[in-house]
Formats: C-alpha cells, sequence, structure tokens
C-alpha cells in the first residue's frame, strides 16, 4: 500500500529524424558521436537557417532538462530543473577553443550535418549511423513523458546524491 504522497511531473521528449528513416525520440538526450572506426566525427550545427558552428571533436549532445544530469552533465554541462522548457546543446570533448554548453528554448529546431562519419544515440542507444553529408533534425517531441514522484523533490535528491 501506497502511503507517501506523489507529484505527477510532465518531461520534455526529444524527436529526431532523418529524411526517408523512421524518427526516434529521447527522454534524456540525442548524441551525434564518432564512430568506434574514425575515432573522431565533426557536426555542424545549424538553430533554423543560423549556424551554431561546428563541432570537432567526440561529436555534440542535444538534451532535454531530464537529460542535464545525465550524459550532458559528465560532458560538463549545466544542471537544469527537470521541468523547464529548454533544450541543452552540449560539445563532447571539443578540438575547437570556446565550444561551451548552450541553453536554448524548447521550440529551437536543429539540423545536425555530418561533415565526419557519426553514429546517432537516442538516450545512449545507436539508432543509425550518419555519412558525411547526411542531415538530421532534432525538435522538442509532439508527446512529453509523464512521471509520478514519489517522495523528494527534485533538489533535495540531488542534494543528497552529492
Amino acid at each position: 500500500m501506497l502511503t507517501e504522497s506523489f507529484t505527477l511531473e510532465t518531461r520534455l521528449r526529444l524527436a529526431a529524424h532523418v529524411p526517408a528513416l523512421a524518427p526516434c525520440t529521447a527522454l534524456n538526450e540525442i548524441g551525434l558521436v564518432h564512430t568506434e572506426i574514425s575515432r573522431r566525427t565533426e557536426i555542424e550545427l545549424f538553430l533554423g537557417e543560423r549556424s551554431l558552428g561546428s563541432y570537432p571533436g567526440d561529436g555534440v549532445l542535444i538534451a532535454t532538462p531530464t537529460g542535464s544530469t545525465a550524459y550532458a552533465l559528465s560532458a560538463g554541462g549545466p544542471i537544469i530543473e527537470p521541468t523547464m522548457d529548454c533544450l541543452l546543446v552540449t560539445p563532447l570533448a571539443p578540438h575547437r577553443l570556446g565550444m561551451r554548453p548552450l541553453v536554448l528554448p524548447s521550440a529551437s529546431v536543429f539540423v545536425a550535418v555530418a561533415k565526419r562519419p557519426a553514429q546517432v544515440l537516442a538516450d545512449g542507444d545507436p539508432v543509425m549511423a550518419l555519412t558525411p553529408g547526411m542531415t538530421i533534425e532534432i525538435r522538442k517531441a509532439a508527446r512529453p513523458t509523464r512521471l509520478v514522484r514519489f517522495g523528494s523533490d527534485f533538489w533535495t535528491m540531488l542534494r543528497r546524491l552529492s
């Protein structure tokens, strides 16, 4: 029998789409990372039609606020309150000075162009390979995840873990 109180939370999801392939979704992040063969990739990232820059190195993550405490945190990204309405871009071991994490509105639509071979990960699971010149679109998914939280709130749990 459950005697504790609970809260309901709505969490953002991401959707990634490559033309002619089925889209995938993720609760934490979409990773565009190097393949085992190349051990380096380069992704040019666009926000709409504006270039955010080229990310040479291990790759780049597009994360939700929920994902800010997952892979993105390990890569040096900020902790974002999980119910916020934003997206996070985190470079992975960039081979260029000045590449820093970005926090952008959740309405952002990213187009990533592979300059070198890369693989797409959805919450850490391999989804597809990108060859040079291929593009992938990443945006807020149409449907969120709904969670039931028992016990402590996010910040209390975070303090306990540190």
